[in-house]
């Protein structure tokens, strides 16, 4: 089965991994649209098929020059284009879905006019979708399957996890507290005994209620802003930027479902590094 690289609109929660993949020559990860964790494992894969997301704003058609970056680095691992298919929300007329759908699909086809077809016929406008959320930003997209070169995929490795909870935050913002600057350095330190590691940095929220699903939802992107704050102020320090990536889960991966006290909620409120080998 393949799996569905994202690229949002936006390409805030996106840019890790394409980055990530570019520095490691790595064309296939398991992703969904807002989160994308690394495969452990070590192989020659040969050719394969793997489907790539393109997400739009709202009556949109045309590409971010982030999204046509990213999918200008994607194109070269490609061997031949399966198809396009894209889509619209219900919001709006039929007709008028049906027509910002196939030009959705003619943007992003001419990212990939210089690489062969795998089919003759491998263009569609499907048009107006429900089926991929409640969510509409997950129905406006363009599903691209490619057929990519084989390549070796060293293996990723979570070797440690660090909760660092003395790492705070400015409420509601992405800006860390003045008080927490020394534990940040005494974070630089602690990663800087680990010479040939890599470090993934996860942002979490503490938001009780309902689960965030959307990376449009300004305490998702909350999230992401300070996972790439910290590693940016980690680069800052010292730690190349190829061995830095980040991320954020929102409320997703709390510690404390029903945190009890205010410590909880600090807890949940967190920085988590993840070291990689």
């Amino acid at each position: 089965m393949p799996s569905p690289i994202c690229i949002l609109q936006s390409a805030q929660s996106c840019n890790a991994l394409f980055i990530f993949m570019r520095l490691y020559n790595i064309p296939y990860m398991k992703t969904t649209v807002l989160f994308f964790s690394l495969i452990n494992f070590s192989a020659i894969k040969a050719q394969q098929d793997t489907t790539i997301n393109v997400y739009f704003d709202n009556n949109v058609f045309v590409l971010t020059a982030q999204q046509q970056t990213d999918l200008a680095a994607y194109k070269a691992n490609t061997v031949c284009v399966i198809s396009f298919k894209g889509y619209a929300d219900t919001v709006g007329a039929t007709h008028n879905n049906k027509i910002l759908a196939q030009k959705r699909v003619d943007n992003v086809a001419a990212v990939f006019s210089d690489v062969a077809n795998c089919n003759t016929d491998n263009q569609t406008a499907a048009g107006e979708t429900t089926g991929f959320g409640a969510d509409l930003q997950e129905n406006r997209k363009v599903e691209i399957k490619l057929k990519l070169k084989p390549t070796t995929v060293t293996t990723n490795e979570v070797v440690k996890r660090i909760n660092n909870f003395n790492i705070r935050f400015l409420p509601d913002r992405a800006e860390i507290d003045p008080a927490s600057e020394p534990y940040l350095d005494q974070l630089f330190t602690e990663l800087s005994t680990y010479n040939n590691a890599r470090f993934e940095i996860v942002g979490h929220i503490n938001l009780q209620g309902k689960k965030i699903t959307s990376p449009n939802d300004r305490f998702y992107k909350l999230s992401q802003q300070r996972a790439k704050l910290i590693a940016q102020l980690l680069q800052a320090k010292g730690i190349a930027a190829d061995r830095l990536q980040h991320k954020g889960v929102g409320n997703s991966e709390p510690l404390h479902v029903k945190p009890a006290n205010q410590q909880e909620q600090r807890e949940n409120m967190r920085v988590e590094i993840k070291i990689l080998q």
